[in-house]
């Protein structure tokens, strides 16, 4: 199922939930920076809804979450009690380190992989 991003309201159904690590500011990494991150109130959030992982839409927030430099991938630590994940931006300002894998990867690790070949830009 395809859900267009104005059914967003829909995802915890499908047993997704999005939360932003710095809620006063939006725009790029570079725009945003990192001064504005609330890892307390990232890991508070996390930690009250219990999911089994969670992933990181890009590696500047995980920099900052983890305090150390990231590869894509499952990552060592949990926060919140969830198993960390960074994967490459869904930005277009990002596509040149897009790779599907790593996103599939989280699918298999979810049990929600579809075994179907996708063209994924």
């Amino acid at each position: 199922m395809r859900l267009s991003p104005a059914e967003f309201e829909q995802l915890p159904a499908f047993g997704i939930g999005l939360t932003d690590i710095c809620k006063v500011r939006h725009g790029s990494d570079q725009e945003v920076g990192t001064g504005e991150f609330d890892v307390a109130g990232l890991e508070g959030r996390i930690a009250a809804v219990e999911p089994a992982n969670l992933a990181f839409n890009g590696k500047n927030a995980a920099r900052a979450a983890l305090g150390r430099r990231v590869d894509y991938g499952p990552q060592p630590e949990r926060i919140g009690g969830a198993a960390v994940w960074v994967l490459p931006s869904t930005s277009g300002a990002a596509r040149g380190y897009w790779d599907v894998g790593h996103w599939r990867d989280l699918a298999r690790a979810c049990g929600k992989a579809e075994d179907r070949t996708a063209s994924v830009r």
